[in-house]
């Protein structure tokens, strides 16, 4: 895929995957299968894009103790970043053009870890 600054993908969950960035970087934000936050977070994406997420939203959950769980990162060229199936995740391009190539991975069953009890 191509992006371009501040573009990316507001939080979602799939299969696993594998990302590896060629051109610029993406900044991942994680929460695990199931997170609590993931409800007021649902609620906050609507109409805002990821990058708008980080710098409106998070900051009020942050001050209010959530996200105690959040991992973050940035991939940049030959770097590549696995997570597995069901992990909750926004993205955001953090250069003028970012080129990357996403490897979803099949389950062996049709079982959904984010919504397994």
């Amino acid at each position: 895929g191509l992006g371009g600054l501040h573009s990316g993908a507001p939080w979602h969950f799939h299969n696993a995957v594998f990302v590896e960035v060629l051109y610029g970087a993406k900044h991942f934000a994680l929460l695990p299968p199931r997170d609590a936050d993931m409800a007021e977070i649902n609620e906050a994406i609507d109409g805002l894009s990821q990058y708008h997420w980080q710098r409106e939203k998070r900051p009020e959950m942050e001050r209010g103790g959530r996200l105690s769980a959040l991992l973050e990162c940035v991939i940049k060229p030959g770097e590549m970043l696995y997570f597995p199936d069901g992990w909750h995740h926004g993205v955001v391009n953090m250069e003028p053009y970012t080129a990357f190539v996403s490897t979803f991975m099949e389950r062996d069953d049709d079982e959904d870890p984010a919504h397994n009890e």
